[in-house]
């Protein structure tokens, strides 16, 4: 490695800009904090299933921890390539991490981007190696960011002057199925919520239409696994010996007088007693929450959400980057390579 002696020196013979602490000391930290999210999700959708959920409820116990598990992801992945301390000096960049020093000549790099991670709420500056590969994430949480932006962008782009052909700029593919990912699950999730939030609307009509009282028995007396939320579980026998259960959240005081095997009153539908609510006592949180504005409204929404993560997942594969400039708050278009 040569140090380049056909650039002009920079004015102060070392800048230095310094991060601010991350909620987490580590990478690991992020991921570990992804995994539990993740785990959260899986009980959530397990816990939504089982306890008879209302969309809104479904939604925000498994699509919302989803995203901010994809949100820890890229922040580990990006804090991963992140220093501590840089140091902007004529050649080029002292990288300063918690555990080791890392230099870099100006000729090294081949491109920058501002750009933000995949939904990680936060900028960052990357630099790309004389490979074309994304080397270094420095996040915004710099002292005095902008201008180390600007200077480093102002460096790169001397050195791509003076190169006969532009080093091709590899495309991130971590980013790329990140967002693929991001996007299928969304659509799934969409669909997922549009037929079940359909089939609970229904079954609201037919209980309010068909619906009659009768007796059921508490087969299961106990609390959720958050160790707070009081329920039961019981079974309500209707046509042919057809047998119906539920699953509902009970008022506490009223919770706390009954017991296994204790008769409840029920309102169900004698053709399909799966169809059934208890009438007295019961949290209401289960077919009153849905209505066709919330169904519709809240898969519409996951299902854009999802066309706009895979429409971003094909450009970032085609070499194009979407962003949103938090300074001029508008979106725009980063083309590989290209300051």
């Amino acid at each position: 490695m040569n140090t380049p002696t056909d650039m002009p020196p920079l004015p102060d013979t070392d800048r230095v800009f310094t991060g601010k602490q991350g909620f987490f000391k580590s990478s690991m930290g992020y991921y570990l904090a992804g995994g539990l999210l993740l785990g959260m999700t899986f009980l959530g959708f397990v816990g939504s299933i089982v306890g008879d959920a209302g969309v809104a409820q479904r939604t925000v116990s498994t699509t919302l921890p989803a995203i901010l598990a994809v949100s820890m992801f890229s922040l580990g992945y990006s804090s991963k390539r992140s220093p501590i301390r840089v140091h902007v000096r004529p050649e080029g960049l002292l990288l300063v991490y918690p555990d080791s020093e890392r230099s870099i000549w100006w000729n090294e790099l081949r491109w920058c981007t501002k750009d933000s991670g995949i939904l990680s709420f936060k900028e960052f500056l990357f630099l790309y190696n004389a490979e074309g590969k994304r080397d270094v994430a420095i996040p915004d949480s710099f002292t005095d960011f902008k201008e180390l932006v600007e200077i480093v962008t102002q460096r790169i782009g001397e050195v791509q002057a003076t190169q006969e052909k532009p080093v091709p700029i590899k495309k991130n593919w971590f980013n790329i199925v990140t967002l693929f990912t991001v996007g299928t699950l969304a659509g799934a999730g969409s669909v997922f919520f549009l037929v079940t939030g359909m089939q609970d609307l229904e079954n609201a009509e037919r209980l309010a239409a068909e619906g009659v009282v009768g007796t059921g028995v508490i087969t299961r007396h106990f609390l959720a696994p958050n160790g707070v939320t009081t329920r039961i579980e019981y079974e309500v026998t209707g046509n042919d010996g057809r047998i119906g259960s539920g699953n509902t959240e009970m008022d506490k005081a009223i919770w706390e007088d009954l017991a296994e095997g204790d008769p409840i009153a029920v309102r169900y539908v004698l053709d399909a007693p799966e169809i059934n609510e208890v009438i007295s006592g019961r949290v209401v949180g289960d077919y009153e929450q849905q209505s066709p504005l919330k169904v519709y409204g809240i898969s519409a929404g996951m299902m854009i959400f999802s066309v706009f993560m895979l429409v971003v997942g094909t450009l970032s594969a085609m070499g194009i980057e979407i962003d949103f400039d938090s300074e001029t708050n508008k979106f725009r278009i980063i083309r590989l390579g290209k300051l």
